[in-house]
């Protein structure tokens, strides 16, 4: 698997090509797994959303060096790897979970809200915008929750 860096157009065309509008959102959930040796209680945990489409699953995360998305048929791939490496070994749910997501928005709508939000242009800072905020955000859109929708940029 390759690290893709590209500019917002190229990266909503490379979506499309991928045929992200016809990839209806069906589930969402949050994953985290500890950063260290630390059973994770202190916020030294790792967070980010999968999400089940019609053919694929997703993950969308936030790292120290930009956003991340991933796409396999199964599961395991994008919940259990980054990039084909295995992450922690206790990886466990965040708590958030929406199995029957059913507003009929696709992945390309998640990309449109990440390039709206303007997350792309917003660095990693561990206290006001890491992974824990981006997860939240990102599920917090896709199932409507807290007032925030993919279809605005709350």
């Amino acid at each position: 698997m390759s690290k893709t860096p590209l500019e917002k157009t190229q990266l909503l065309n490379y979506f499309k090509k991928l045929g992200t509008k016809k990839e209806e959102i069906l589930k969402a959930k949050i994953w985290k797994h500890p950063l260290s040796y630390l059973p994770g209680s202190l916020g030294d945990w790792h967070e980010y959303t999968v999400v089940e489409s019609t053919n694929w699953y997703w993950s969308f995360e936030k790292q120290t060096d930009g956003i991340y998305v991933q796409r396999s048929k199964k599961e395991a791939d994008v919940k259990n790897k980054l990039y084909g490496e295995d992450r922690s070994w206790r990886i466990g749910p965040e708590g958030r979970s929406n199995d029957n997501v059913e507003y009929e928005e696709t992945i390309y709508n998640i990309i449109e809200w990440i390039i709206n939000r303007k997350a792309l242009d917003k660095t990693y800072h561990v206290l006001k915008s890491n992974c824990h905020f981006f997860a939240s955000l990102v599920y917090q859109a896709i199932v409507r929750d807290s007032g925030r929708r993919l279809d605005n940029t709350k």
